[in-house]
């Protein structure tokens, strides 16, 4: 255990944010206190008991070797717990009592990684009620009361964005077949109550979590701003990567990104949507004319951000790199004036097309209809296919996007790819990231497509966009996207991300000359 988090703090030292373990006892308190409010059966009779367990992240290695990856707590432990290691269990009664549940180590243990942190010194760093052993965890259960039962609320549900299921704690599974009598007051539900419950939770923010979300979006809109001024023709992209990944770390004590850094510079790669995967590693040349699209975020304390910003190569936008940018950027200033508690995300989502059609309708882009019809139709898929923006937190993609009593997934194209459709809240924290691209796959008829698509290519003035702007054809297209971490407030919003977005502003950075709008909410970061 590290020296700066045994005073009940976490920091990765000097110059760096220090988070109170507070933070996860707070959400504790939040989570039991909904659990309560929810009448479950038998909650507060003398002879039954209310836990909750969670299962921590598992240390793991590459595939079959000993090469053990950068441990990264799971989110829900995270949230509830904070806890920094590996293979910790933790439990919470629903009278507000916290127990961590920690591996037995051999002393052999501590000639390779350290001295080992006592069971009281864990107690005193994570501000629990309790310290325990795994293998003392089943007799804790059974002696907190003699003759009371006990039901364990254990995590499980499907993540709507990955499909993947969360599964209850692989230790339960084993209780249950163990043929011990002693365990029968036990009853084990394995509903969805908890997944729903806790990513309701996790859905609005405490202003101890915004603060660590400050934090992370300014840590990365100082990269994003460092990374304006670096580029040049010539250079890979994996260079401008480099470049964020070592000023988030060694400026803002980020060990983590929150996702793949996509940093698409060469030829149509910014229209490629989740560029930088393993099989396009951001190994392309920059040119000279090229649309940079840049999205990276820095992970701190296991909160996310998630920035994007798009620049030409050259330093000066072309005639059509503005016209898109524009559009892109009247989307985004757009949508922000609209949010606030109450405001629908679909809503939102179908308000940026409007914007980008209306100024791809004014250039000759599209044809056919009025704005209207072009709106109704789902044009704006062909030009934004993916979703507005998206929940963010512990995850990129945040928990909380299709709960039970949320509204349902649309069917429609473009629509489908939100990953919430539900009404805004209070202290729900947001990416609103419009886009505008050039996907050959979307807009060259000789790739074949569903019928849902192919009825929209209809609306492309094909000819402006093959002779004119040479953007339909096999390697051919670029995109623009303008990301945003957004706090929603009582009467409005709150921007987190700080990076120059007006073309003016943009060009300025690009030549060397300061952002002093960062500069001065990160001085104000460090001083508070």
């Amino acid at each position: 255990m590290s020296a700066t988090t045994l005073d009940g703090v976490f920091s990765m030292g000097q110059r760096t944010l220090r988070v109170p373990y507070a933070l996860h006892a707070e959400n504790r308190q939040r989570l039991v206190k909904r659990l309560v409010e929810r009448a479950l059966p038998t909650v507060g009779a003398a002879d039954h008991d209310h836990w909750v367990l969670l299962e921590g992240g598992k240390a793991t290695t590459r595939h079959a070797t000993d090469h053990e990856h950068v441990f990264r707590q799971e989110s829900f432990f995270q949230w509830c717990f904070g806890v920094r290691e590996p293979d910790f269990y933790g439990a919470l009664l629903l009278s507000g009592e916290s127990y961590l549940f920690v591996p037995r180590m051999p002393t052999e243990y501590s000639i390779w990684m350290g001295a080992l942190p006592t069971n009281a010194q864990l107690q005193t760093t994570y501000g629990v009620d309790h310290v325990m052993y795994i293998d003392e965890m089943k007799q804790c259960l059974l002696d907190r009361g003699p003759g009371k039962h006990v039901t364990l609320h254990v995590m499980h549900g499907v993540n709507s964005d990955s499909g993947n299921t969360h599964a209850p704690p692989s230790v339960v599974s084993d209780w249950i077949t163990q043929p011990d009598k002693s365990f029968s007051p036990v009853t084990v539900d394995a509903s969805s109550l908890l997944f729903e419950e806790m990513s309701a939770c996790r859905s609005i923010k405490t202003e101890a979590e915004l603060r660590v979300m400050r934090y992370a979006s300014l840590v990365s809109s100082r990269a994003h701003v460092k990374c304006m001024q670096l580029v040049k023709p010539g250079m890979c992209e994996y260079e401008l990567e480099a470049a964020f990944l070592h000023s988030a770390y060694s400026e803002g004590g980020c060990r983590h990104v929150s996702y793949t850094c996509i940093c698409a510079g060469s030829g149509a790669n910014s229209a490629i949507l989740h560029y930088g995967h393993a099989a396009r590693p951001n190994d392309g040349l920059i040119g000279r004319d090229s649309m940079l699209l840049m999205d990276m975020g820095a992970e701190y304390h296991c909160y996310a951000s998630d920035i994007t910003c798009s620049y030409p190569a050259s330093g000066t936008f072309s005639p059509i790199q503005k016209v898109v940018y524009t559009a892109v950027l009247d989307a985004s200033k757009t949508v922000l004036t609209a949010l606030r508690p109450g405001a629908s995300w679909l809503d939102m989502h179908i308000l940026a097309e409007r914007v980008i059609l209306s100024h791809l309708l004014e250039h000759n882009i599209v044809k056919g209809g009025s704005l209207d019809e072009l709106v109704e139709a789902r044009v704006g898929a062909l030009f934004m296919p993916h979703g507005m923006g998206h929940l963010i937190g512990l995850d990129t993609h945040d928990v909380g996007g299709y709960l039970t009593k949320n509204p349902p997934r649309s069917t429609l194209p473009g629509l489908k790819s939100l990953r919430t459709a539900r009404l805004l809240e209070e202290h729900m924290v947001v990416t609103v990231e419009p886009g505008c691209y050039f996907v050959h796959a979307l807009l060259d008829a000789s790739v074949p497509l569903s019928e849902e698509y192919v009825n929209l290519r209809k609306f492309l003035n094909l000819e402006k966009l093959r002779d004119e702007l040479d953007l339909v054809g096999d390697g051919k297209g670029w995109g623009v996207r303008i990301e945003d971490v957004v706090h929603i407030t009582a009467d409005g919003y709150e921007l987190l991300s700080c990076v120059p977005r007006e073309i003016e502003d943009v060009e300025a950075v690009m030549s060397g000359k300061s952002w002093p709008a960062l500069d001065a909410k990160w001085q104000s970061m460090l001083q508070n």
